[in-house]
Parts: structure tokens; sequence; C-alpha cells
């Protein structure tokens, strides 16, 4: 899930419930008061002991997953049409490469 916050600070206890938060992106935005700088961030509640990481990562797997077996027909219409997948859909053969090395490192950290 994503919001937006004042504060890098990333973590909150409220009772049992821990909020952590991360993969801050800043944004700027103008006020009567001038410029004011907000973060938007990924967030999870949790009543474990997980890290953020660990939480981040069980979410993303499988949101990339999807996204290689969304663009799986590039293979097979390449192969029908006799073409090169690298020269007809470069764009996406790399997106496809940055997804499995994300998958890779993430599981890896969850392996740890």
């Amino acid at each position: 899930m994503r919001m937006t916050v004042d504060t890098m600070q990333t973590e909150f206890v409220f009772g049992n419930v821990r909020e952590l938060r991360g993969n801050f992106k800043p944004v700027t935005r103008e006020t009567d008061n001038g410029p004011v700088t907000e973060y938007e961030c990924d967030f999870f509640r949790t009543t474990g002991n997980e890290t953020f990481e660990v939480l981040y990562a069980r979410q993303r797997i499988p949101e990339l997953k999807e996204f290689l077996s969304s663009t799986d027909w590039i293979h097979l219409k390449c192969a029908e049409e006799g073409l090169d997948v690298n020269t007809k859909y470069p764009e996406i053969v790399q997106q496809r490469i940055d997804t499995r090395n994300e998958i890779n490192a993430l599981e890896a950290l969850l392996a740890q």
C-alpha cells in the first residue's frame, strides 16, 4: 500500500500494532508558505516481528510474477512468426530481465 507522509520515520508502534514504512520518494508541493517536501512510501501494519523488507518482498513477488505471466505471449508470437523476440520487443524483454532479477533478489532476502 502507498501513503504520503511528512517524515521519513520508518516505524510507528500503536499498542501491539507496528506500522512499517519504506521506499520513500520525495514529493515537493507548493503551499501558501512556500514549497513543502512530503514523502510517498509503501507501508504495512503488522502485529508480528517481520521487517519492512520481508513484508515488501512477500507482497512484491506475486506482482512481479504476474507481469512475467502477462508478457509470456511475446515468445509465442515471435515463434509463430519466425521473429527474434529481442528485436521485435526489446523493451518488454529488458523489463522481463529486470523483473526476474528483482524476483531473485527478493527471494534471496526471504531465504535468509
